[in-house]
């Protein structure tokens, strides 16, 4: 998942839109046991009310786990590149 923000997904090089991740979330149940969603913290572009509202939304879904990462600025990515020209902006600690 990453991230529920449409934006952001761009950004990050991400071809899922909101709506193919949530329509796949709420199928998946049907035919898997255990489904399991990763976001990550810190992506450039998300703010304390956006994230609040990604997880009362993930807090609807029918998942089993929930796994949250902070994000990793790779050396020699778009990210690494952007950040390093401050084109992108990463959130404060």
């Amino acid at each position: 998942v990453q991230s529920l923000n449409e934006v952001v997904l761009k950004k990050l090089n991400r071809h899922q839109s909101t709506f193919d991740v949530e329509w796949v979330i709420q199928r998946a149940h049907n035919f898997f046991k255990s489904v399991s969603v990763d976001l990550i913290v810190g992506l450039p572009g998300v703010n304390v009310e956006q994230w609040k509202e990604t997880l009362q939304k993930i807090a609807q879904w029918p998942i089993s786990h929930l796994s949250i990462y902070f994000l990793t600025v790779h050396e020699q990515t778009p990210l690494y590149f952007g950040v390093q020209k401050k084109t992108i902006l990463l959130p404060c600690d």
